[in-house]
């Protein structure tokens, strides 16, 4: 028996078994991990709630903070009960002199008419995000909701 061959991409080394075959790998596509393919499935349901603004500083970000999709999710839910009737935008902010400060900002199109009560709703809701116990402060303090 051969000894197992490993295989560079980058920096990404993979080392085969030795019971499997050339040929296998020739037909078969190595397919992105479990992970990627959630990913892609968790990005994509993202961008049908929220019109992404800057769509690969998003992606970046997350993928440095994968623990963000549940977090958005819970802010979703509390958007729906807050303002259901608006749509809403999501932006990569990178602050150009802290970088600990970068975020996503979640902006909510409001109507002008209606800004005082409006504003009022977004308190009420920041305050319930602030109250979400599942999430630590080092989550929270990457996404903030604003009015448009």
């Amino acid at each position: 028996m051969s000894p197992p061959e490993v295989i560079r991409d980058d920096d990404t080394y993979i080392t085969l078994p030795a019971s499997l075959k050339d040929e296998y790998f020739e037909s078969k596509p190595i397919s992105y991990s479990k992970y990627f393919e959630s990913f892609e499935f968790k990005f994509n349901e993202l961008s049908n709630d929220f019109n992404l603004i800057n769509i690969m500083e998003i992606q970046d970000f997350i993928l440095l903070h994968d623990d963000l999709f549940d977090y958005l999710s819970q802010i979703k839910l509390l958007l729906q009960k807050y303002f259901s009737e608006y749509d809403y935008c999501l932006e990569f902010y990178s602050d150009p002199e802290i970088q600990s400060l970068n975020q996503l900002v979640i902006y909510i199109n409001g109507d002008e008419s209606s800004f005082d009560e409006d504003w009022s709703s977004l308190k009420r809701m920041n305050s319930e995000i602030n109250d979400l116990c599942n999430f630590p402060n080092s989550v929270k303090h990457l996404i903030s909701v604003d009015l448009w």
